[in-house]
């Protein structure tokens, strides 16, 4: 399995965590900016729907009122006077019937009578726009002319509300004809507009449409309003409007409302830009994060494995920086210092045990090569050729080539404890050979030990050391006895391995124990048996030197049970 760096994860989660959250920002953008014109369609549609059904009511109310009036006592004598005074006093009646329309509808531009042969004959007017007395004047004047013209243009509908364009704007008229005249009320749209956006409270622009067209004033900035009258929502081509529709099917006119995309999303706006700001926060935080694990984790931990290949290649003054700025860091870097120290110790100690190995084998070369032993057995050899004792001569021959075969074949650190007994009868028989009685070996041990391991040379050394002795010291009468005893001291939790080696000498002397206990250079013989089994056992080896009717070595080595019932050296 492939492995990543911990640079290039870090790294990897960053830029993961940065793609999320530039998704997120762009879906949430996108998604305020779908939701909210639906949200504002959705709000502002009951105002828009209790407007729209106002509108048609004072429509109906018009409506019913000039049908009222129309044919009433004073309509239809507005035309009967022919003098100036009957005249004015039927305009006078005429601005009283319709004063109280007026003034309950600000919308409503004027109301005419004409006749038949297009004369108007009588007008009222309602709020006009004009803010002069020129202007007013001019506007009266483009209205009066506006409804002489629909008149004698014989295109005036009869049948419920029509729109029409005069003196500059868009009106809703409606036409009562009864008595040879046209009893006909305009509705200034804009104006219609103007009240009800300012009394509901509307936002944006209010428009009134019918069939398709607009009627009143509107900016949408470039472009042209198209809607599709069975939709709720709609668009302006090249626009940045939103178009919501009321509308109904006994309804005069479409009502819609646009509202600017910028003034739909205000709050909106503020929401994406903070949103924005918290990304880039995010981003900032992050780009800090990096930065930090990288100065305070990365590169410590970099130097920490630089160091350590330093260390693995033979390099134990490789160090890594000393200062950091975590305590997980510093309290690393000590351990990781006081383990280059403990190395170096080891070190230095394996090599030191490595130069007392060598030393110990080197005392242990020189033990074998004895020089005046072997020479010895050679002048034995001669002395027994020529006396022509060639029996003893065969067979001291035999048991010497088998002594130096075990001394110069040695290789191994630790030989079976059988082998080394084996050894030291052997030795001893050579000197039997010609001398009848002079030594004999007693062998104690139990079977259990026979394979016990122990180094080589260590036991023969001490049989060799009696045999020397007692030989140098010995009456004629008198032989050799060698006890080898081999037992398990049992302990609570280990045993102790004994092994003693009894001579019936005259001990040891009280220079030769103390040359033990200090050896030097030309008396390396018994001392050299200690010196193997420290370095074969460990110190919790003892080697004790005791006179117990002749030289006493007794061998104490610490073995641990193992879970299979044996025993192994505790080396």
């Amino acid at each position: 399995m492939m492995k990543l760096s911990l640079r290039w994860l870090i790294t990897t989660v960053l830029l993961f965590a940065i793609a999320a959250l530039s998704i997120f920002t762009a879906f949430f953008t996108i998604e305020i900016n779908r939701s909210i014109p639906e949200e504002f369609a959705r709000t502002a549609f009951p105002t828009l729907h209790t407007v729209q059904i106002l509108l048609d009511q004072d429509l109906q109310v018009v409506e019913q009122y000039i049908h009222s009036t129309a044919h009433s006592s004073a309509s239809r004598n507005l035309g009967s006077s022919s003098d100036f005074t009957g005249y004015y006093m039927a305009s006078e009646k005429f601005h009283a019937e319709y004063s109280p329309l007026l003034a309950a509808n600000s919308s409503i531009a004027a109301v005419f009578v004409v006749e038949t042969s297009n004369q108007v004959t009588h007008t009222v007017y309602g709020s006009l726009s004009g803010n002069t007395g020129v202007e007013r004047v001019a506007e009266k004047e483009g209205i009066r002319r506006g409804v002489a013209q629909l008149v004698s243009s014989g295109s005036v509908q009869t049948d419920g509300w029509h729109h029409i364009p005069i003196a500059g704007t868009m009106a809703l008229y409606r036409a009562v004809y009864w008595a040879g005249r046209y009893t006909i009320c305009l509705i200034d749209l804009n104006a219609a507009v103007d009240y009800y956006s300012t009394l509901y409270g509307i936002p944006g622009t209010l428009v009134l449409a019918r069939e398709g067209k607009i009627l009143t004033w509107y900016d949408t900035g470039n472009g042209e309003i198209s809607y599709d009258a069975d939709l709720v929502r709609y668009s302006l081509p090249e626009s940045s409007h939103r178009i919501v529709l009321i509308q109904d099917q006994n309804s005069v006119l479409d009502m819609l409302c646009l509202l600017p995309i910028g003034e739909l999303s205000g709050n909106a706006t503020l929401l994406q830009w903070m949103t924005i700001g918290i990304a880039i926060l995010l981003l900032a935080i992050f780009l800090s994060a990096y930065i930090y694990l990288k100065q305070n984790f990365v590169r410590p931990m970099n130097g920490l494995m630089t160091a350590m290949e330093y260390i693995r290649s033979g390099d134990l003054d490789a160090l890594p920086q000393a200062e950091y700025a975590s305590q997980e860091f510093s309290a690393l870097y000590s351990t990781f210092q006081k383990m280059i120290s403990d190395l170096k110790q080891m070190k230095i100690r394996a090599y030191e045990q490595d130069l007392e190995n060598q030393r110990v084998h080197i005392n242990s070369l020189r033990l074998q090569i004895r020089p005046h032993f072997y020479l010895n057995c050679l002048k034995a050899l001669y002395a027994s050729a020529a006396m022509g004792n060639f029996d003893h001569v065969q067979s001291r021959i035999m048991h010497l080539s088998s002594h130096l075969r075990y001394c110069f074949t040695i290789q191994r650190s630790s030989v079976p404890l059988r082998e080394e007994l084996t050894q030291c009868q052997n030795y001893l028989d050579m000197f039997t050979i010609g001398q009848p009685g002079f030594s004999e070996l007693h062998l104690d041990v139990e079977d259990a030990l026979l394979d016990f391991l122990i180094p080589p040379m260590t036991i023969l050394t001490a049989v060799e050391n009696s045999a020397k002795h007692f030989q140098s010291g010995r009456q004629r009468s008198d032989s050799l006895h060698v006890y080898i005893t081999a037992r398990t001291l049992r302990m609570e939790e280990d045993s102790i391995v004994n092994i003693c080696i009894r001579d019936n000498g005259s001990g040891f002397s009280p220079e030769a124990l103390e040359l033990i206990r200090h050896p030097d250079a030309d008396h390396i013989g018994v001392s050299n048996i200690v010196q193997q089994l420290k370095f074969y056992f460990g110190s919790a080896c003892e080697v004790a030197f005791t006179n117990q009717d002749g030289a006493q070595i007794d061998i104490f080595i610490p073995v641990k049970r193992e879970e299979d019932g044996h025993e192994s050296a505790d080396c």
